[in-house]
């Protein structure tokens, strides 16, 4: 069913009901102008948001949901792999193939869940000095923090390490 201008509806029991908006496959709902929804079960619901893959949903402004079972209902923001969540503004969401919701924890963030890694090819990797205030400061086993003197390592809990960085 289309009844948008240049709303565009293909495939089964698919819904464009907006301006300019675009659903297609099986059971898609693309409700808002501009929004793209694309693949089985998938809804695009804000102004320019894009849900692709199975059972996704963008319903924030220029959202972008792909993959399976993710969510992006933070403005701007981007969930890509299987079962990511970008669930804040501007939060960019990167998830693999385990069975789990990889979801992020606040706005502007960018959440990456591998579980045999990441690796960067090419250039440096930055690191924004945020670093914990003592031993026992609130933390998750495997956050890594830097400053211009040491090296943070939490190695449990609310548990950190460090490492004094010096010159060679």
């Amino acid at each position: 069913v289309a009844n948008g201008l240049y709303a565009v509806a293909s495939g089964i029991d698919t819904t464009a009901s907006a301006p300019g908006a675009h659903a297609s496959g099986i059971d898609t709902t693309a409700s808002a102008p501009g929004v793209h929804a694309e693949g089985i079960d998938t809804t695009a619901s804000d102004t320019a948001a894009h849900a692709e893959g199975i059972e996704t949903t963008a319903s924030a402004v220029a959202a972008h949901a792909e993959g399976g079972l993710t969510t992006a209902s933070g403005d701007y923001s981007s969930a890509t792999g299987y079962r990511a969540k970008a669930i804040h503004n501007g939060a960019r969401v990167e998830a693999d193939s385990q069975n789990a919701d990889a979801s992020s924890t606040t706005t502007d963030q960018f959440t990456g869940r591998f579980q045999n890694g990441f690796r960067f090819l090419g250039g440096n990797i930055q690191v924004t000095p945020s670093t914990p205030a003592s031993a026992t400061a609130t933390g998750t086993a495997g956050q890594i923090a830097v400053d211009a003197n040491y090296i943070y390592i939490c190695t449990a809990t609310d548990t950190w390490k460090r490492v004094a960085v010096s010159t060679w």
